[in-house]
């Protein structure tokens, strides 16, 4: 019962109770006992009472563990929670440069994973190269970019992205699907995960993160980084229509759709100009 009450201080408190009980237990057993006991039934009663002080202490243990698991998972995902709606805040419903945008959601993802490297990524149009559009270094605050990567073809890479659309190690050097330890090792990285939303769509955007030590990722990292890359899509994917409604803006013809009740959703300049 004194274990058991000691719960509220924490798993150190639990464990100090728990050592002093047993040495009460044996210090004081030869004191209070009844003389017609004898040595080896004495001696039972006092295993059996600190196997039950463990046993209680162990479960209070675990129970603390869970707690705490339960508690660290809760505040990760509601970080994640609050760090997607400033993605969307700040890029998918900001009029600021594309550019200006892409850097916002390397920076807030970062912030949000707590990695040192973020990149945002884009599928070339071949669909056999990579490019990265921002990659933002937390620790030294500064944005740069990096050549052209070819994209891995292990196919343990392949069928991961294919199947579940996101690829973490925890340690490049130990990872035996790598095939850019080059790119890697020139920015310092050790441990890396990529997300992406369509498995070589070209002209559409992924999202990778980056510790410059071993690190094990978790589950909340895993969803968050899924997350953040259907954002990073929907944002090249609102981009190239922009850009399309420019072009069609620019033509000489008139150019307007309808829907099936026959209402004109858009018109470019040339057919508002007919009209």
């Amino acid at each position: 019962a004194l274990v058991a009450l000691c719960v509220r201080f924490g798993g150190r408190t639990v464990i100090a109770t728990a050592f002093l009980a047993s040495i009460l237990v044996i210090v004081g057993k030869p004191l209070l006992s009844d003389p017609s006991y004898s040595f080896a039934g004495l001696s039972f009663n006092r295993g059996l009472s600190i196997a039950e002080i463990w046993l209680v202490a162990g479960v209070i243990l675990r129970r603390l563990q869970l707690e705490a698991y339960i508690e660290t998972r809760e505040s990760a995902m509601q970080a994640n929670q609050t760090a997607l709606a400033d993605i969307i805040r700040e890029a998918l419903s900001s009029d600021n440069p594309f550019e200006e945008r892409i850097r916002r959601t390397a920076e807030l993802s970062a912030a949000a994973m707590k990695c040192d490297l973020s990149a945002v990524l884009k599928i070339g149009e071949d669909s056999k190269t990579i490019r990265a559009v921002d990659v933002w270094d937390k620790v030294t605050e500064r944005h740069f970019t990096i050549s052209d990567m070819l994209s891995n073809r292990a196919r343990a890479y392949r069928h991961r992205m294919e199947s579940e659309f996101v690829f973490h190690t925890d340690d490049i050097l130990q990872s035996p699907v790598e095939s850019r330890l080059d790119v890697l090792r020139f920015l310092g990285v050790r441990a890396v995960l990529v997300a992406d939303t369509l498995v070589d769509q070209p002209e559409l955007g992924a999202i990778a993160f980056a510790f410059k030590k071993p690190h094990r990722w978790t589950a909340p990292e895993i969803a968050f980084a899924r997350s953040v890359a259907h954002l990073v899509a929907l944002l090249f994917s609102a981009c190239r229509n922009a850009e399309t409604l420019a072009t069609l803006e620019q033509v000489g013809e008139g150019i307007y759709t309808e829907d099936t009740n026959g209402v004109v959703r858009y018109a470019n300049r040339a057919a508002r100009a007919l009209a």
